[in-house]
């Protein structure tokens, strides 16, 4: 006798009680035929903090008896169960995923936990071409998401603080849909969260060619939208957007290697340039100058650690009062 997966089954019921309820269609996709170069997503320190973050089998604390996995940064504790049954950990997909379902979930208007996005707009979105490959990577991707557990500290008494809270309650692949319910505590974190413009680059980025870029830009738009309207919102410096890349190596590890630039300065400037569809950047000094590299003189690690970047946007999305809303 051939019995339902459980987890299905209970996704089924969750995608046809939602059906029921309205037309799917127009609300699951709100992304067709939006030319845009920026969406809505809600975030907060919760949320910024977990983007920062990729746990391996290399960098994680496993502990064998238990197959719970650990990785601490800051405020935030993640921690990864049947960590042997994942295969890939958490990784920029992953992020890329997540911040694809909570901005539907941002644009639907926060009315549910449970968020639906159809496969075929979210492989438009990465511009993913193979189905076969990309129901693989989301699969394994929502696997890694509905293991995923988190303890985080704020300092602000509006927000939550977390206690091995499960980031989601199910998560999978419906009829083509990709379905994710949200656990209580994140949904409601999440409700009061405020809106960021989330340029749409980012779901397109291929973590392959330019593994930094998503952390860059989406690193450089939570400045943009923190500072808005002051001296410094369109001005990062270069230490700030080193530390929220977990894949370049942090230069104590290998300055007696001789490979600063080849592993930091370059990838650095490599994965800045493939965000062109959305910014421009140009180097200056910390006291507003603008920096012209020596053709004769390299780029010594010392000089560029203390630069600055100054942005500018393509088309940034004019003031509006949602995207004002922000508590962190």
């Amino acid at each position: 006798m051939n019995e339902k997966d459980p987890l299905r089954q209970a996704l089924s019921d969750l995608f046809n009680e939602n059906a029921s309820s309205r037309n799917i269609e127009i609300t699951l996709d709100p992304y067709s035929e939006k030319e845009e170069r920026f969406s809505k997503v809600r975030q907060g320190s919760m949320t910024n903090s977990l983007t920062k973050i990729n746990l391996t089998k290399d960098n994680a604390s496993l502990n064998p008896i238990t197959d719970v996995a650990t990785l601490s940064e800051d405020k935030l504790s993640i921690s990864l169960m049947d960590f042997s049954s994942i295969s890939v950990g958490l990784k920029t997909t992953t992020h890329k995923l997540l911040d694809a379902m909570t901005s539907v979930f941002t644009e639907n208007g926060a009315v549910s936990p449970t968020v639906h996005l159809p496969l075929d707009v979210y492989m438009s979105m990465c511009g993913l071409r193979d189905k076969k490959e990309a129901r693989r990577q989301v699969k394994a991707d929502l696997n890694t998401l509905l293991h995923l557990s988190l303890s985080f500290s704020s300092s602000y008494d509006w927000d939550s603080d977390f206690m091995n809270v499960m980031l989601c309650s199910a998560a999978g692949i419906v009829k083509g849909v990709i379905v994710m319910e949200f656990s209580r505590p994140i949904y409601e974190t999440l409700k009061r969260y405020g809106f960021m413009p989330y340029p749409r680059q980012l779901w397109a980025l291929n973590p392959q060619y330019n593994p930094n870029s998503y952390y860059f830009l989406r690193k450089i738009s939570e400045h943009k939208h923190m500072n808005l309207g002051k001296s410094n919102e369109d001005i990062i410096s270069v230490r700030t957007l080193l530390a929220a890349s977990p894949l370049l190596p942090k230069y104590g590890e290998i300055s007696k290697t001789g490979q600063v630039d080849q592993r930091i300065i370059q990838p650095f400037q490599r994965d800045m340039t493939a965000l062109s569809n959305t910014l421009e950047w140009n180097y200056y000094t910390d006291d507003g100058e603008p920096f012209n590299q020596s053709d004769d003189s390299p780029l010594t690690y010392a000089v560029f650690a203390e630069l600055m970047l100054h942005i500018d946007w393509l088309n940034y999305p004019a003031l509006d009062p949602e995207f004002t809303d922000f508590q962190d």
